[in-house]
């Protein structure tokens, strides 16, 4: 699969149903914490938890919220108390998130644009975003990365699809069984293979966009996760 082919994805519309979209975000969820995204995102903020006793975690498109909620408890079962900020765009998903985590779980939810945060730079000690990069095309999604690194302190982590022919296959026969019952991830899954990014565009867009230090790792051979960080100007 030589290049991205922008296919409209459902979950973007404006006119969604919201209950349709709520087990689409589960499903979502589901694929993040069964198919590497999990694992990837703290393989991602492992190491900024030595010596520290609190940390400020930003999911941006952060979905129903759920894989933040996941990997804030993963954070605090390790002794370090976490301040979690979930970001998303579609008011839709904002509300789902808050209906879920937004009190037991300690998750914050905000309506934003991941291209225009409502944050001071370096705010938050880490950034993470999960199968949402790829809903950018290259120019947006450069623009998203640049605000993650600007209100990132140490760490950005992207946890998505790798675009491979794998890939979607796999998309296609799970939109023919678990996700036949849902027409947005049905029609998204595989769609979302088709605008995803391959290891070599996702590096070079991550360095364009100003993050050092690059690396990125496949632990799953749908997902590839990429952790940078930010570069910052002198005062």
């Amino acid at each position: 699969m030589n290049s991205r082919v922008l296919l409209s994805e459902r979950l973007d519309a404006p006119d969604v149903d919201r209950g349709v979209m709520a087990h689409s975000l589960t499903q979502v969820s589901t694929v993040n914490r069964w198919l590497g995204g999990d694992r990837g995102l703290r393989w991602g903020v492992a190491n900024l938890l030595a010596n520290r006793s609190e940390m400020s975690i930003l999911d941006v498109g952060a979905g129903d919220g759920t894989t933040l909620a996941r990997l804030a408890e993963w954070v605090r079962r390790r002794g370090v108390q976490v301040r979690a900020v979930a970001v998303d765009l579609h008011a839709h998903s904002c509300g789902i998130a808050r209906d879920k985590v937004g009190d037991g779980d300690g998750v914050e939810v905000i309506r934003s644009d991941a291209r225009e945060l409502p944050f001071p730079e370096s705010s938050f000690d880490a950034v993470i975003s999960s199968l949402t990069l790829h809903h950018f095309d290259d120019e947006d999604a450069e623009t998203a990365l640049r605000e993650m690194s600007r209100v990132a302190e140490g760490r950005v982590v992207i946890s998505d699809l790798r675009r491979s022919r794998l890939s979607y296959l796999g998309a296609r026969a799970l939109a023919a069984t678990i996700w036949r019952g849902n027409p947005y991830t049905r029609h998204d899954g595989p769609v979302s293979v088709l605008r995803a990014f391959s290891p070599s565009e996702m590096k070079d867009l991550a360095q364009r966009a100003g993050l050092e230090s690059v690396a990125l790792a496949s632990g799953h051979p749908f997902r590839l996760t990429l952790v940078g960080t930010p570069r910052k100007t002198a005062p």
